[in-house]
């Protein structure tokens, strides 16, 4: 009886752990011809602040979106990054594929993993 319980119970934990590591699926990308130009500034502008993306991006007292908050966690604490426009210490080099991948798959432009922190669960609709 208890090998049937242990069996089932490592059955039960395999098919768990599967469901958690199946890879997602999300909507292809629909790249416009030209994303630069105030339309498209004002309208990252509207989603980062509706997203609260400044809320894990900005260091109390520091440069909104600058990253450096502390983010305790069981494993021990992380530190948000900078998602600012600068291409040398921020997101400004990334390709729309490059930010889609670290907010909806939590992988960097140079393919290092963000998990836990990222992605976030609502972000990957």
């Amino acid at each position: 009886m208890v090998k049937l319980l242990l069996g089932l119970a490592c059955l039960l934990f395999a098919a768990l752990l599967a469901v958690a590591l199946w890879p997602t699926r999300t909507l292809p990308l629909q790249t416009p011809a030209d994303l630069s130009g105030p339309r498209w500034s004002t309208r990252g502008e509207y989603l980062a602040l509706a997203g609260n993306c400044g809320g894990c991006h900005t260091a109390q007292g520091g440069q909104p979106f600058a990253g450096g908050l502390a983010l305790p966690t069981p494993i021990g604490t992380l530190y948000s990054t900078n998602i600012t426009p600068s291409r040398v210490q921020g997101i400004g080099a990334y390709s729309l594929e490059d930010f889609d991948r670290a907010l909806r798959h939590g992988i960097a432009a140079d393919g290092s993993s963000l998990y836990p922190a990222m992605p976030y669960p609502s972000m990957r609709t």
